[in-house]
């Protein structure tokens, strides 16, 4: 069962104006640790695209749990990675708990009783898909959120 979509667009010369003015504390702001590894290994060209689809990523990611990038849910709490050359996504451990919070999940679970008091099995069963494409100037995120209880 889908319990939220969210979709971000993104003009990759923004991120680029972005970055040519606040350089690496941009970078630091919007990726973790393990994704500016992945970012300082990559051609200058790469880089940018990189930064501007994990950027999409996060905010595809938060607007399908129905909070956007802010208090709830921030840039260091969407990791994302790759499969097989899929794009992945996953909620830091902070973030998972405080799910309560998060108006897709608080509307689907409840906030009170029932599969709420199961917090630590959620995440077993709510998985986070992306998928991620781009042409020279724009790229596009979409997120869905599914609950696949067996």
């Amino acid at each position: 069962m889908i319990v939220g979509t969210g979709i971000d667009v993104v003009d990759i010369g923004r991120i680029e104006s972005v970055l040519a003015r606040q350089g690496q504390r941009f970078v630091r702001r919007i990726l973790t640790p393990e994704e500016i590894a992945v970012y300082e290994q990559m051609a200058r060209g790469r880089k940018i695209q990189y930064l501007a689809g994990r950027f999409a990523i996060k905010e595809a990611v938060a607007k399908a749990f129905g909070t956007g990038i802010g208090g709830r849910i921030g840039w260091q709490d969407v990791m994302t990675g790759q499969d097989n050359g899929r794009p992945t996504a996953v909620l830091s451990k902070a973030a998972r708990q405080r799910w309560q919070q998060f108006p897709g999940l608080a509307r689907f679970f409840g906030t009170a009783d029932g599969p709420g008091s199961l917090e630590p099995n959620i995440w077993e069963s709510l998985f986070i898909h992306v998928s991620l494409s781009h042409e020279r100037c724009l790229l596009v995120a979409q997120a869905v959120v599914e609950w696949n209880a067996r």
